[in-house]
């Protein structure tokens, strides 16, 4: 069976991870195509069988003519590589997919990878319209499969834990740790507001930024005396979770946070605001912290800190929930879909 799957790029993101390592997951049972709209190297590591095309579809720039032009660029991929699933990654990419391929008698598998509030008026009411053609939908919450009701076949998909984690036993040093893009979306700034609030509670700890974006320039100038470290991306982050003993998430909006995922595994203490994401993946006082604000936020921080006994419950808790997100099981849910639609 032949898959191909479509998405914009191939660059640092959760969404992007998550396809490179479905497709690698993936090569050993069917094969598998990726195409993507740019042609930038990709910054996730395929496994060398997965064939990547690069449409190149802006090569002279974002304009009418190249927006109109995707979709014939799309519309000939399928037809040239004639895969018996179509597989489409993020509401903008379904959309296109969706489009290009009418009646072209195909599969379509389109994918959410943030929640579905996060999306422009004009986008909500084409997925209205639109998903509905497609054969399937999966999305990262119950919250959203609640809100796409007008969608017949669709499941809840959770991130992949990115590699299988063997040790069990981490030397945890006094180190606080923000993980994502460095954009509004992701929250950074709220991060630095709350270590400017817990700034003299924090004697000994070592705080970092890991991430990149557009405004990484603007929050080092924001966080200038606080002694937070901004340490750009960082494609093995193996030692950074081994290492932390905290992880705070500080989204404004999310869908499902690969960070929170990725940090049960390396047993750090999650803190998170309110989310559909973080509310997806934590159980509050239990498995780890949610909080609805500010405030919230630094007394879970404080608590964490003064309290080990209950820092070690968290820890010993997170670790139930861990085989949900092992790539070996996401990849049996996608192997399931596929048999269904095929």
């Amino acid at each position: 069976m032949k898959i191909l799957f479509f998405i914009s790029s191939l660059n640092f993101g959760g969404a992007e991870r998550v396809l490179s390592l479905i497709s690698s997951a993936l090569v050993d049972e069917f094969e598998v195509v990726i195409a993507k709209f740019d042609k930038d190297p990709s910054f996730f590591k395929l496994d060398n069988r997965v064939k990547l095309i690069n449409l190149d579809i802006y090569k002279d720039g974002i304009n009418l003519r190249s927006r109109v032009k995707k979709f014939f660029i799309i519309r000939r991929c399928i037809k040239d590589q004639n895969p018996d699933i179509v597989v489409s990654f993020m509401d903008n990419t379904n959309l296109a997919v969706i489009i290009s391929s009418l009646f072209l008698n195909k599969k379509i598998f389109i994918s959410e990878h943030t929640h579905h509030s996060y999306a422009s008026k004009i986008t909500k009411i084409l997925r209205r319209i639109l998903y509905p053609f497609a054969s399937f939908l999966s999305v990262l919450t119950k919250e959203d499969l609640n809100y796409f009701y007008f969608v017949k076949n669709k499941e809840v998909i959770y991130n992949p834990m990115y590699k299988e984690i063997k040790n069990t036993k981490f030397n945890k040093k006094n180190k606080i740790i923000f993980v994502g893009r460095l954009e509004f979306i992701k929250g950074c700034d709220i991060f630095i507001d709350l270590i400017k609030e817990l700034k003299d509670k924090l004697a000994g700890f070592e705080i970092l930024v890991v991430g990149d974006g557009s405004l990484k320039d603007e929050l080092k100038e924001y966080a200038k005396g606080l002694g937070i470290k901004f340490i750009g991306q960082v494609q093995d982050m193996d030692k950074i979770y081994s290492d932390a003993k905290i992880l705070i998430s500080t989204s404004r909006v999310e869908g499902l946070g690969n960070v929170l995922i990725e940090s049960l595994f390396f047993d750090v203490i999650r803190i998170s605001l309110n989310t559909s994401g973080a509310k997806e993946l934590i159980k509050n006082n239990f498995d780890g912290i949610i909080a609805k604000d500010l405030e919230e936020l630094k007394n879970g921080v404080l608590k964490v800190i003064n309290d080990k006994e209950f820092a070690s419950f968290l820890i010993s808790n997170s670790k139930i929930s861990k085989n949900k997100f092992l790539l070996s099981t996401i990849k049996e849910q996608y192997k399931n879909i596929f048999k269904r639609l095929r």
